[in-house]
């Protein structure tokens, strides 16, 4: 998969919204494929700099805790599945979660211990053959509100894929950097947001944001979406909110800061 390959979708901007996330899956398909890995995870989250520096997250907002995440992309139907399953079984058992995540760039979960933890984890990833998982994160610095996660499956021990990670690292740090850069860059990056994958935003706010974005005034747009003025005010006073916005501009601004509008 080449890099002008990657770049296609940002030449592309007329795709519907599935199509753009359903092409970049692929393309998380292709790297998994090419260095021999059973599948793929990405994940999209904010960096430090928001979460210390910016209002975003400052503020306490609250959201439904069964919310449908959706800022993830899959490599294929079964890392989806596996997800799933590992978030409602295993995943608050992860011994390399509980023991605390490094700063590195790369790092390898294994599960090889006779220890509770492992073993309910193993319960999970076994049925989908895979025995250890290589964590890459990178960012990119024209979006340094974001970072990105990517979940590597192997059916590899940890030996074996240290061994292997040795080879080929720069070339997966190429693919993976070059990756992120265009998920984040591209008219799909709003699909993977977490400020919409976790549910901050509500599908009707999004619409009203949208509208806003496109100039159209409160009247027009509880005519458009079959709310009252009254309706459309509360959305957007919890959209200003949430952004720390005191104006429409400053709304429409920092929604495109975060990529919540492209």
């Amino acid at each position: 998969m080449s890099n002008a390959n990657l770049r296609i979708i940002n030449d592309e901007p007329d795709k519907a919204k599935n199509q753009r996330v359903l092409w970049l899956e692929s393309c998380l398909e292709e790297i998994a494929t090419e260095f021999g890995f059973i599948g793929a995870t990405y994940l999209l989250f904010f960096s430090d700099k928001v979460k210390y520096s910016e209002s975003l997250l400052a503020k306490p907002v609250t959201y439904k805790k069964q919310h449908k995440m959706n800022n993830f992309l899959f490599s294929n139907k079964r890392m989806k599945q596996l997800r799933r399953d590992y978030e409602q079984l295993a995943i608050h058992h992860d011994p390399n979660i509980q023991n605390g995540l490094s700063n590195s760039p790369f790092k390898i979960f294994s599960y090889e211990g006779d220890d509770k933890s492992s073993k309910i984890c193993r319960s999970v990833l076994d049925k989908y053959g895979v025995s250890t998982r290589l964590v890459c994160r990178c960012d990119y610095e024209d979006q340094p509100a974001f970072k990105g996660c990517f979940l590597l499956m192997s059916s590899e021990s940890k030996e074996e894929l240290s061994n292997r990670l040795a080879e080929i690292k720069p070339q997966i740090e190429q693919k993976i950097q070059h990756f992120h850069k265009v998920a984040v860059s591209s008219t799909a990056a709003p699909e993977i947001n977490p400020i919409i994958g976790l549910g901050l935003i509500s599908s009707k706010g999004r619409s009203v944001l949208e509208l806003v974005a496109e100039g159209f005034n409160r009247i027009d747009i509880a005519e458009r979406l079959f709310l009252t003025e009254r309706g459309v005010d509360y959305h957007l006073n919890k959209l200003k909110y949430l952004f720390n916005a005191k104006t429409n501009a400053q709304l429409v601004s920092s929604a495109y800061k975060f990529k919540v509008l492209s």
